[in-house]
């Protein structure tokens, strides 16, 4: 059982009880990210705070640091994504608020779901279900003008996690919500053209959101409670490395930065919210993590090479 970013009614409910991202008020304004320099330098950002009081903040990081570079107060956000333009995007609960390398505005983009990816191309990846029901929408010519749904890929239970990689193959794990918790499902991987019922060109039954993949191409998911890393290709087997991460712990969400380093956040499971989490880096290529901080941490993002 994993908590995840809900999609719809379920995210909506997990913010009334706590579990959620945190609104500002009318007259505050979350700080912009900083200038392009600024962001060269970011190994990593995290999304902090209590948003049980709506005191969220986004410090930025460099490559396997605890000291901060910048940290803004009072955003307004459920999870962090950055673009490929460097532009950094959260999820305020119904909008999604975007700031500039250059810390100018990049406005708000108005579409359904909770944000899930942007790929290389600018393409996002929202939980969407548009056409109603349970699904994954991505849309192309995003931005604050008007964003075009470009494919729904249909689904049994709502998407929580999703990435893709250069070649445009899409990896996806839905969750669903019981009464013990929500449990991440397994890992699909669509081609780069499937829409509607299209089947996945494969499942692994065993490997679960959430996940990512780094600018090689590797894909990251949990994988019987650890780190499973596929290099180069993902398949229905084990992976080509597996990363211990502790024991009995929940996978929050996870980022791998320009170099191939990850950083993964963990709760104590059934990780359900008001638990301290603990964020690990993993070099690229090591298998022993280290531990950067613990505090109340809701989202990690990397920038996109």
């Amino acid at each position: 059982m994993n908590r995840f970013w809900p999609s719809a009614a379920i995210h909506a409910a997990l913010i009334l009880i706590g579990c959620g991202g945190a609104s500002t008020s009318p007259n505050q304004v979350p700080t912009p990210i900083p200038t392009q320099s600024g962001l060269s330098a970011v190994g990593y950002v995290l999304l902090t705070g209590n948003p049980n009081v709506g005191m969220l903040s986004i410090s930025e990081y460099p490559t396997g640091s605890v000291s901060a570079l910048r940290t803004f107060q009072e955003v307004s956000g459920a999870k962090i994504r950055f673009d490929p333009s460097g532009t950094l995007w959260f999820d305020a609960i119904g909008e999604f608020i975007g700031y500039n390398p250059d810390g100018s505005s990049a406005g708000t983009i108005f579409v359904h779901g909770q944000l899930l990816w942007f790929d290389v191309r600018g393409n996002l990846y929202t939980s969407g279900g548009t056409n109603g029901g349970p699904g994954l929408d991505a849309y192309s010519m995003v931005s604050a003008n008007g964003s075009v749904l470009s494919r729904e890929i249909t689904t049994v239970n709502g998407p929580c996690s999703a990435a893709t990689d250069r070649a445009g193959n899409l990896y996806l794990s839905t969750c669903l919500l019981t009464p013990n918790g929500i449990l991440y499902g397994s890992v699909s991987m669509y081609g780069p053209s499937a829409t509607g019922n299209a089947a996945p060109l494969l499942t692994n039954q065993i490997a679960t959101g959430p996940l990512t993949v780094d600018p090689s191409g590797n894909v990251y998911a949990v994988y019987n409670g650890a780190l499973g890393i596929w290099s180069g290709t993902f398949t229905a087997s084990a992976p080509t490395r597996t990363v211990s991460i502790g024991s009995n712990v929940a996978v929050i969400d996870l980022a791998v930065d320009r170099a191939g380093n990850a950083y993964v956040i963990t709760e104590p499971a059934p990780a359900l919210g008001g638990s301290t989490a603990t964020l690990l880096y993993i070099a690229n290529g090591g298998i022993n993590p280290i531990v950067l901080q613990t505090g109340t941490f809701w989202s990690v993002a990397a920038p996109i090479q």
